[in-house]
């Protein structure tokens, strides 16, 4: 899966093209560099997703066994004013907006009343496509809203290095580009990241389209705040008991690399080093607080 879905960048499909011709026919990739400025295009990996999840029937023994999503949605009584959610995390959170946008600009659904909820998502498509994900009317997020209370938007973790892919370049996304992956947890980089980095980037390039994130997207800050007045807003209202789960959760997030990185900065941030040996990160939360 993650060869022919996460990693299959290097090419793409005109999704207006696709979309005229019937979602449930299977996309075509554009040759590589014959991409048009300005055309909607998504990655291989995440189109023939969005085909396949619709165009799939339910398997025996299930809800609407033999039935596609597809016919599903389309034999909803519309008159009613249901809403359509797509939602998805990681790979999903590319696939649920491009599937949202595909149903809606096929008139499977309406857009008023289509709603997203992405999170932690790559960048599925180039700018045309993000143009043309941020045009559903749905987009909500009212001023006193927190940045992840908002619909069609792609909250991610600045710690997380999956939402920095596929775009190639800073100058497109500052917040959102595979360049950050190899500092994204402290300085100096290892050079084995730096050349891993390198290669998915030469390896998104070889599409001839350049991956944009969603301009509706938002970053949140890091899981696991590093100063004490942050950490005190951030669990705030939290049980001793929920505490400990949110810095355990944080750390597993992380995983191996990030956590030793975290607990050092922690060290001198908190200035507790005792506190924190292993098995004693979550008790020095709590007197932190």
């Amino acid at each position: 899966m993650w060869i022919n879905q996460n990693f299959a960048v290097n090419t793409v499909t005109d999704f207006s093209a696709w979309v005229a011709g019937g979602i449930q026919n299977s996309p075509v990739a554009v040759p590589a560099g014959s991409t048009v400025p300005g055309t909607p295009c998504i990655t291989t990996g995440t189109v023939n997703a969005v085909h396949f999840l619709p165009t799939t029937a339910a398997p025996e023994g299930t809800f609407r066994a033999g039935t596609t999503l597809l016919d599903f949605v389309k034999d909803v009584d519309k008159s009613r004013n249901d809403r359509f959610i797509a939602t998805g995390h990681s790979l999903g959170g590319a696939f649920s907006p491009s599937l949202a946008l595909a149903l809606v600009s096929s008139g499977v659904i309406p857009g008023d009343s289509t709603l997203t909820y992405p999170s932690a998502g790559p960048s599925p498509g180039n700018a045309g496509s993000t143009e043309l994900f941020v045009k559903i009317p749905s987009h909500r997020q009212s001023d006193t809203a927190k940045n992840y209370q908002g619909w069609n938007l792609n909250p991610v973790n600045t710690l997380d290095i999956l939402p920095q892919a596929w775009c190639p370049f800073k100058s497109v996304s500052q917040k959102q580009n595979l360049g950050n992956i190899p500092t994204i947890y402290g300085e100096p980089a290892l050079d084995i990241i730096v050349g891993i980095t390198v290669v998915f980037t030469l390896h998104a390039l070889s599409s001839g389209a350049v991956s944009f994130p969603s301009r509706a997207s938002i970053s949140l800050a890091p899981l696991l705040p590093l100063r004490r007045r942050t950490w005190k807003s951030a669990v705030r209202g939290l049980s001793r008991k929920q505490r400990g789960r949110y810095c355990s959760m944080t750390l597993s997030l992380l995983g191996s690399s990030g956590r030793v990185s975290i607990q050092k900065r922690l060290r001198r941030k908190l200035r507790r080093p005792r506190a924190l040996k292993k098995g004693r990160l979550s008790s020095a939360v709590h007197k932190q607080v």
